[in-house]
């Protein structure tokens, strides 16, 4: 063998080397592109409620559409648990008069009216390092919103603001990076801000991509490391 084919396969076996321990995305998970009428849960994403923040999670039963758009939601049209539903018109809605806008590839949370929180619920299906990222927004025009905002990891929150988000339009954007265990999950909540839900509407973007970092299995790094031991003593023998 030529000392030049010689070198560029010994380049080629540090290449995949190198290539076994970079981090690769094995999993992306998007709210909106996955939304589900049909199934609650639905794949890694749940829609329902909790009576409280980190409260007991209860899943919407009541799949009639809102606003001509999938969703879900609990008795008397979410006056007492509120909803979660998708924007997949591709256009975006004006709702009730020319108050909510509600933007294409938003979900649209409204808490309850006593102190139910609507909620959006990701379980991790497995161990690993994952990145979360979005935003809520607030999307009724009328000037009384008073919603709270949460991201909670097991029941806990990591983020919270109920402040930012009740100005029409204003965005509270997230890039989280969290180490999760299989069936942890991760909430985003909309709460009421204890006076009832009148314009407590918020619009969600969600998603939850995974990387991991493998490591080469022992024995594909043993056959990458005898391949270019033979060829190099092979080399070496043919020069002798």
């Amino acid at each position: 063998m030529s000392r030049s084919v010689l070198q560029i396969v010994a380049r080629l076996l540090v290449v995949g080397l190198f290539a076994l321990a970079l981090p690769y995305a094995v999993r992306a998970d998007s709210a909106i592109v996955q939304f589900c009428p049909a199934n609650n849960p639905c794949g890694n994403w749940s829609y329902g409620s909790t009576p409280n923040i980190g409260g007991a999670f209860s899943l919407y039963t009541d799949n009639t559409p809102i606003f001509g758009q999938p969703g879900w939601r609990g008795p008397s049209f979410g006056q007492s648990l509120g909803w979660v539903a998708a924007n997949t018109s591709g256009t975006t809605l004006i709702l009730g008069g020319g108050q909510p806008v509600w933007p294409a590839g938003y979900l649209f949370l409204v808490p309850g009216d006593l102190s139910a929180l609507s909620v959006l619920r990701w379980t991790a299906p497995s161990s690993g390092q994952y990145t979360i990222t979005g935003l809520f927004q607030s999307i009724d025009q009328i000037q009384f919103a008073t919603a709270d905002v949460y991201i909670l990891v097991n029941g806990v929150p990591i983020l919270s603001s109920n402040a930012l988000i009740n100005t029409f339009g204003a965005q509270l954007p997230f890039n989280l990076t969290l180490g999760l265990l299989a069936g942890n999950t991760i909430d985003f909540a909309v709460g009421n801000g204890g006076n009832g839900a009148s314009h407590d509407q918020i619009g969600l973007v969600a998603n939850v991509d995974a990387v991991a970092a493998p490591v080469p299995e022992p024995g594909t790094m043993l056959l990458l490391g005898t391949g270019l031991a033979g060829i190099v003593a092979r080399a070496r023998r043919r020069r002798a």
